[in-house]
């Protein structure tokens, strides 16, 4: 039985990657959230949202007759000032590591939180050492 030549797969561009389920060339419109859905999928507030567009941290969402109106990539920006927030980066550090994250500036900012958070974990062990021993050298009695 002779081979079948292989049909190579469609390429999809970055240009239609809203493809449909049926795939006929038919483009999904984005999927777009309003300010107040946004603020809850990512666990920030609104008013938090509008300082993040106010400093440039966040690019203002679409305009529509719906009102604003936000992408997937609002979302994902705003997941990521969450998660790097919460790592011990300032806003102004957040915004070097977003804007360009393979910049030198990018990696001596996460090089030194690193090393701060090594010198904080230390701390910890240095203190529950100390207090392991204080512990040890004089057991509680019971008596009060």
């Amino acid at each position: 039985m002779p081979k079948q030549a292989s049909v190579p797969a469609p390429q999809t561009s970055h240009v239609t990657p809203y493809l449909d389920a049926a795939h006929d060339g038919t483009v999904d419109p984005p999927v777009q959230f309003t300010t107040k859905l946004t603020a809850e999928l990512a666990g920030v507030t609104v008013r938090a949202m509008r300082y993040y567009h106010q400093i440039g941290l966040l690019a203002q969402p679409e305009r529509t007759s719906s009102g604003l109106m936000y992408s997937a990539e609002h979302l994902l920006r705003l997941l990521r000032i969450q998660r790097l927030t919460a790592i011990g980066l300032s806003l102004d550090e957040v915004a070097v590591v977003l804007d360009d994250p393979t910049s030198s500036g990018a990696r001596h900012i996460l090089v030194e939180l690193d090393g701060e958070l090594a010198r904080r974990i230390e701390q910890i062990q240095n203190q529950r050492g100390a207090l392991e021993n204080l512990c040890c050298d004089d057991p509680p009695t019971g008596d009060g």
